[in-house]
């Protein structure tokens, strides 16, 4: 459990100091409508990986985790 907590932390420090760096790639090389198309696809793959994993913790959770996939 400790392990998780702190794999998640350090993405919680190191994604606010690399989302500016990314986004001003992304305005040098695609321009900045390059953002919205990228944001689009991370958001079409994130609700497809949504519908697509198993649900492995619905034991744990009971029904309310049947509630949280849109």
């Amino acid at each position: 459990m400790a392990r998780m907590i702190s794999i998640l932390m350090r993405i919680m420090v190191i994604a606010p100091l690399l989302g500016p760096l990314a986004g001003g790639q992304l305005i040098e090389l695609i321009g900045w409508r390059g953002i919205f198309w990228t944001l689009s696809v991370v958001g079409v793959l994130t609700l497809l990986s949504i519908q697509l994993l198993p649900e492995r913790f619905l034991s744990r959770c009971g029904n309310a985790a049947r509630f949280m996939i849109v």
